[in-house]
């Protein structure tokens, strides 16, 4: 995969539905999931999971967003100021702009000691640290770290390479493809949309410790009313979905909404499709992938 040199897009994010039914049935059960796993981001330190947790606060939510914290026995300990994300999906903090009111990027921490490792190895840029202070798998951790001094910092293709299900090349000049399967707690394709189980991007779409690290995640709602949100959760990573990037652009296609984003800056295009195995009642029909020629009524 060859990039394109200094090109950057800016973050961005365009969410399209296939219909008014399927925005009225699953807009707001992604909203309610994304919302969850912010939750769960915090939850997790407080349960001994893991040491830290990162998370992106406004300056005038910090106080309030702080005695929440204590009030599970957690601390915030603010480490850089940093400007609006926007919508869209980042791989780097943004300045602060002139006027603008900063956001603060903040370590959630149980042990002030695990949260100045954490400091440290954020200023390092050291991801091997970082990826173990925030819980992740050594496997996608030593996966990340790689890819990403390759520049790959969204880096689907790179998952779906090490898949030993590889389809030909696509019919498009230029073009690959890969169709596999994956595990619903190692499919990292809808996060842009805040849909996902674990925190971090998986070395491999069966990774069984990003697995067993999700599981561990969604025990935490089990004894809530948010454990109606699991099954839910678990249908939509189990859709059909197709991802391509191409010159900075990924496109993820799914049978009831479609998204456009910023991503790696790619010279050719690049697409990765998952089968799926759940099908919504309000799935397009098609005759291209994802979408189904006669959906069937699969949810349960």
């Amino acid at each position: 995969m060859e990039l394109m040199k200094k090109f950057d897009l800016p973050p961005s994010l365009d969410l399209n539905w296939i219909s008014q039914q399927a925005l009225d049935t699953w807009e707001g059960v992604i909203q309610d999931i994304s919302l969850m796993i912010q939750e769960l981001e915090i939850e997790s330190v407080a349960a001994g999971h893991r040491p830290c947790a990162w998370r992106t606060i406004g300056l005038k939510e910090i106080d309030d967003f702080s005695r929440r914290c204590a009030e599970i026995d957690l601390s915030v300990l603010p480490v850089k100021q940093v400007g609006d994300w926007g919508n869209g999906f980042s791989h780097f903090n943004p300045p602060v702009k002139e006027g603008e009111t900063p956001n603060i990027y903040c370590i959630i921490y149980r042990n002030i000691q695990d949260a100045r490792v954490l400091a440290k190895a954020h200023d390092d840029e050291d991801h091997i640290t970082q990826g173990k202070m925030l819980g992740f798998p050594d496997c996608c951790v030593k996966f990340f770290d790689r890819v990403w001094k390759d520049g790959y910092f969204d880096p689907v293709w790179q998952i779906a390479l090490d898949d030993e299900k590889k389809s030909p090349p696509g019919k498009l000049p230029g073009e690959s493809i890969r169709t596999l399967d994956a595990h619903p707690f190692s499919n990292p394709l809808l996060r842009y949309v805040g849909v996902r189980v674990g925190f971090h991007v998986p070395c491999s779409f069966h990774c069984q410790k990003s697995i067993a690290v999700a599981q561990q995640r969604l025990s935490l709602c089990l004894k809530s009313e948010r454990k109606d949100l699991i099954p839910l959760l678990t249908s939509l990573l189990s859709m059909p979905v197709e991802w391509n990037v191409y010159r900075g652009i990924a496109v993820v296609k799914t049978p009831v909404f479609y998204l456009r984003t910023n991503s790696i800056p790619t010279k050719e295009h690049y697409t990765v499709r998952l089968q799926g195995t759940f099908k919504p009642r309000e799935a397009a029909r098609g005759v291209c992938f994802p979408f189904q020629e006669n959906p069937d009524d699969s949810r349960k």
